[in-house]
């Protein structure tokens, strides 16, 4: 009787171990996919390591190739835009271009499906190209230049589209 509480006591201790080391594996082989993945420098998604290009996925990488729009540079055949200002356009207008003064305007700007919020500066729009970069906005940032020193500029700061002014 012994003998075979002994037995037993084995058989079970033997398929304890065998389980114990194949769950083991699995976990460590599930380890190993996780820290496989890393996250998009633009949109935080965790892809594998080979589908990210300069830290982009495949998505943010199609949006990086976008063109820079010009609007009124008497080289390229364009319309002039109607600008609105923020405090003047109301949510039942359908401004396609509204002057902002703030981050604030810009974010219910975009809210409000305005296609290009324009600014007047080059710092602020650095600020809101961030900002739309950040929050996949719908909307394009403009910014109103006087110079084609000032499109160099935006060009440097990847704003999406200029305005040309008094060219």
């Amino acid at each position: 009787m012994l003998g075979k509480i002994l037995i037993f006591a084995l058989i079970a201790a033997v398929i304890y171990f065998m389980l114990k080391s194949k769950l083991s594996g699995k976990k460590s082989k599930e380890n190993d996919e996780i820290e496989a993945l890393e996250g998009c420098k633009k949109c935080g998604t965790f892809v594998s390591s080979d589908e990210l290009k300069d830290g982009l996925c495949q998505e943010c990488q199609q949006i990086k190739g976008e063109k820079m729009i010009l609007f009124s540079h008497p080289l390229v055949s364009s319309k002039t835009p109607k600008i609105s200002d923020f405090s003047t356009s109301n949510s039942s207008q359908n401004d396609e271009f509204v002057l902002v003064k703030n981050k604030l305007q810009a974010v219910i700007s975009n809210a409000r499906g305005v296609k290009f919020i324009v600014c007047n500066n080059l710092s602020l729009a650095k600020e809101l190209q961030s900002v739309a970069d950040d929050y996949l906005f719908d909307s394009k940032i403009a910014l109103i230049v006087e110079s084609d020193e000032e499109i160099n500029l935006a060009i440097d700061a990847r704003i999406d589209a200029v305005i040309c002014e008094n060219f």
